[in-house]
């Protein structure tokens, strides 16, 4: 795929570029300092909320954040464009033998998992979907028309990763957008489409008070009983579209980038997560199932 192309441009950039940052002092500290973050759009609320946390609690250090596409993010990470980047997914078989290959070390650290919604105008007849059907929307064998950020997202990689599709772009009816904002007023203006966004934008829909678009349960062999999307489930595994969101970055310990890595896995940072529909994945949490 692209992505895995550019990868392979680009992996003697990153490996300079880690030399050059473990031979030299850090500009900055874990707790002064700044820099900009990149992030996984498909992760903009809670990344959002998880940025202001961290200003406030460290008032010598400015973070500000950017949002791009997953791919994009990782692509400017090993050009040296970026310090950190938070994805969510995690890097895939093919990339990461693209950077074995070339001697690379890109540690990855998991911060949560994401759910992905399947969501529908509140217009819409349909509650529950099958995850046989997902399947078939998004391989093209069900006419049906979905939307989706481009195809580079975390949100098409997910769905790749999920039902094993090997190097190809989905399929079928399918319009894509830049945003996740353009995804909900698609599906919000089409009562006969579906949308796939990322839970923490789900919550952010509902803590708005906006009931326009609904979010489907899920039915799958693990269960058969259509589940909600929601962090209990998640947790089980019994909601079967979910993916880790991960962090890369070859920043030595004592740097702002690192600092902020640290704070998004402390219990803090997790309770951010957790307040938007992301599971945490660092921090012991007792969960509910809803009734």
């Amino acid at each position: 795929m692209l992505r895995n192309i550019v990868l392979l441009t680009l992996a003697v950039i990153v490996s300079s570029c880690a030399k050059e940052t473990k031979n030299g002092p850090p500009p900055d500290t874990a707790t002064s300092g700044s820099f900009e973050l990149l992030a996984d759009e498909a992760l903009k609320p809670a990344i959002d909320s998880l940025v202001a946390g961290f200003n406030k609690q460290t008032p010598e250090a400015k973070v500000t954040v950017r949002y791009t596409d997953a791919a994009k993010a990782l692509d400017e990470l090993i050009g040296s464009k970026t310090r950190l980047v938070i994805i969510g997914r995690p890097i895939s078989d093919a990339e990461r033998h693209i950077l074995d290959s070339a001697k690379i070390d890109l540690p990855e650290f998991e911060v949560a998992l994401d759910g992905l919604a399947v969501v529908v105008s509140s217009k819409s007849s349909l509650n529950s979907i099958s995850l046989d059907s997902i399947k078939k929307l998004v391989s093209g064998d069900l006419k049906m028309q979905y939307y989706s950020t481009s195809y580079l997202s975390s949100t098409e990689s997910v769905l790749d990763s999920i039902f094993g599709f090997k190097n190809k772009t989905l399929a079928g009816y399918i319009k894509r957008f830049n945003s996740t904002d353009s995804v909900i007023a698609a599906v919000k203006s089409d009562p006969a489409g579906i949308g796939f966004i990322g839970s923490s934008w789900m919550h952010s829909l509902t803590a708005k008070g906006d009931s326009s678009v609904k979010a489907l349960r899920i039915s799958s062999e693990k269960s058969p009983q259509p589940v909600m999307l929601h962090l209990a489930y998640l947790y089980q595994g019994n909601y079967p579209l979910a993916s880790r969101v991960c962090a890369y970055t070859v920043e030595v310990p004592n740097s702002i980038p690192r600092g902020f890595l640290a704070y998004a896995m402390s219990a803090d940072g997790q309770r951010v997560f957790m307040k938007h529909d992301v599971l945490p994945r660092t921090q012991i949490i007792k969960l509910v199932p809803p009734q």
